[in-house]
This record gives C-alpha cells, sequence and structure tokens, in this order.
C-alpha cells in the first residue's frame, strides 16, 4: 500500500537540523529557504500532478494499475506539451554497447 513517508522523513530532517544548527536551520518549512513563498503567487500551482489513484476521493487511495499520468493539472495547463512522458534536457545513454 501507498503511504507518505517521505513526509515523515522530511519532517524529521527538518527537526534534526534544527537541532543542531537552529540560527540557521528553522523549525517550520514555511520559513526555510524551500518554503519561501509558497503558495503565495495563484496563478503558479503548488502540487505537484500525481497519478491517478483507485479513488481519487480516499485520502487512503492506492495508484491505479497500470499508472495514468495526466497531461493536463487542475488548472488546465498542458503539463508535457501534448506529450506522454515529461521531456528533460540532458545527455542520455539508450543502448548498452559491449567491446
Amino acid at each position: 500500500k501507498y503511504r507518505h513517508s517521505h513526509l515523515a522523513l522530511a519532517a524529521f530532517e527538518l527537526w534534526i537540523a534544527n537541532q543542531c544548527m537552529p540560527e540557521i536551520c528553522p523549525l517550520k518549512w514555511l520559513d526555510s529557504p524551500n518554503g519561501q513563498g509558497y503558495a503565495s503567487d495563484p496563478t503558479k500551482a503548488s502540487n505537484t500532478v500525481w497519478c491517478e489513484m483507485e479513488d481519487n476521493d480516499d485520502d487512503m487511495g492506492q495508484p491505479k494499475l497500470p499508472y495514468t499520468w495526466p497531461i493536463t493539472d487542475s488548472f488546465g495547463l498542458n503539463l508535457y506539451d501534448g506529450k506522454f512522458i515529461k521531456p528533460v534536457k540532458g545527455s542520455y545513454v539508450t543502448e548498452l554497447i559491449n567491446s
């Protein structure tokens, strides 16, 4: 079952950093550099588009299989220029060459 353990880990890491260096590591995420300006601009989405769930109304819903990734977000913005995957700049090795 899918759980959000990454949130607990992130909170724990923030707490440890605050315990070690309280002068530069705030206790609240919104006070941290990553949280500055969070949700302050209503024209920018502050969410991450996630896959379709078996029941989108269930807080404990599980990812629907096979995964179905949305092409638009809740604001109707086209996320990937009509592609089914998010393009990422860079050089990639896509073939194994045996010498």
